[in-house]
């Protein structure tokens, strides 16, 4: 955050993604060259669709001081977090 001019000015939301040297004025923002550059969309690019098949998952068990690992399969719509 850098002060002066009366306004708050913050680091674009890339800065250190993209390694971006501009200020905005709202804090985790993308500022106007990014925005230009299409930065902004890229994310909705990479999420993968939910309906993706399965995922195998290795789950600890502990039992009688021993650790043994437990093969399952999980739906990747589990592990949607939005």
């Amino acid at each position: 955050m850098s002060g002066g001019g009366g306004f708050y000015k913050f680091r674009c939301k890339y800065f250190l993604t993209y390694n971006c040297p501009n200020w905005v004025y709202v804090n985790n923002t993308a500022c106007a060259s990014c925005s230009a550059q299409g930065r902004e969309l890229e994310p909705a690019q990479f999420q993968a669709p939910a309906n993706m098949g399965t995922v195998q998952v290795q789950v600890p068990h502990f039992e009688n001081g021993m650790i043994t690992y437990t093969l399952i399969e999980v739906d990747r719509s589990y592990w949607d977090l939005g």
